[in-house]
């Protein structure tokens, strides 16, 4: 598989620990939302204390307890963090994870077998057009998601990516119904 703008993306964050030169699009909307998946998660990862530090410098309300308890996974994680944010009125979570791969990952990719999975995802408030935000996050990748599939109630394209020490997946996941909100989440796979 060719390093595509999101694997080289990560690779040179997380070897340089820079963040993303570019900023916020100053209105709301989908290239906004994007944007602030870009700069939170996907410029970030694997480094959860620095989107931690991102999420209190920017005073994002901190989940705990009952409020993060229905944001687990479904999978163990050793660490799992939550905060919720409003921007230009819209409310956004955010939830960070670390964890061991799962069995569908180790059969899926045996090379990263024994990684540590370093995962972002940024809950979306059911305000924008879906195929909007799709575009501007494929934009922002610089190509079109490599698949696209049904997950229950979701429609899911996703974007991956490998280099020799990483292996990298970017999700959308948008409801199907006009009602169901959507979500972007990325995982980086980091072998030790």
């Amino acid at each position: 598989m060719s390093i595509t703008r999101l694997a080289v993306l990560i690779a040179i964050v997380a070897i340089s620990g820079s963040a993303s030169a570019q900023g916020l699009p100053a209105k709301p909307g989908p290239a906004r939302t994007a944007k602030m998946f870009d700069l939170v998660c996907l410029s970030k990862l694997p480094d959860i204390k620095a989107i931690a530090a991102l999420a209190t410098a920017n005073k994002f309300s901190k989940l705990s307890g009952q409020a993060l308890r229905p944001y687990s996974p479904q999978v163990p994680v050793d660490e799992l963090h939550g905060w919720r944010f409003t921007d230009f009125g819209a409310t956004f979570t955010l939830l960070v994870t670390r964890s061991k791969p799962d069995k569908q990952m180790k059969a899926t990719v045996p090379d990263f077998a024994n990684s540590v999975n370093y995962a972002c995802s940024l809950l979306l408030p059911n305000r924008f057009n879906k195929a909007a935000v799709l575009s501007a996050l494929a934009k922002i990748i610089g190509r079109k998601g490599d698949e696209t599939w049904e997950q229950g109630a979701m429609r899911v394209h996703a974007w991956k990516a490998q280099t020799k020490k990483l292996y990298i997946q970017a999700f959308h996941y948008a409801g199907k119904a006009r009602a169901n909100s959507s979500l972007l989440s990325a995982s980086m796979f980091v072998k030790k």
